[in-house]
């Protein structure tokens, strides 16, 4: 089985569950998800739906988020519509670890599966707050 086609496991989608109540909890629901075109992130993405309550119309497959370079999340984050106060974005190591631990001056090793690394700043559109100062807001991770 080619690797953009494998489900999640069991402790994959325990994982998916865990984190999307963690952002519950913590009051954080994206407007839009914005996701690589594997079958992991795309199901992990429905799992985070269902449990934020949203429409399956917030969900967005990228392609370009399959081995995703820094210019693959910028453009993520330019897909965006302006009425979109939040996004988050699915994808895979090694380019989610880098583009986190570049974005916001937080030292960042490794974000393992399923964890969520947050950060925010006050712009005016999606194409001004790639250029602005990012605020490190807070980092999830199911792996204790």
């Amino acid at each position: 089985m080619k690797d953009i086609d494998r489900p999640l496991n069991p402790r994959g989608r325990e994982e998916a569950r865990l984190m999307a109540e963690k952002l519950k909890e913590k009051g954080i629901v994206a407007d839009r998800f914005i996701c690589s075109p594997a079958v992991r992130t795309r199901e992990t993405a429905e799992i985070f739906l269902q449990i934020l309550e949203l429409p399956p119309s917030a969900l967005e497959i990228m392609d370009d988020l399959y081995e995703p370079g820094i210019s693959d999340f910028e453009k993520a984050i330019l897909s965006a519509r302006s009425s979109d106060a939040t996004i988050a974005i699915i994808a895979h190591n090694p380019g989610i670890t880098y583009y986190a631990g570049m974005v916001a001056n937080v030292k960042i090793d490794n974000m393992p599966t399923c964890s969520i690394f947050a950060f925010g700043g006050d712009a005016s559109d999606w194409a001004e707050f790639l250029h602005i100062q990012k605020e490190f807001r807070f980092f999830e991770s199911p792996k204790v």
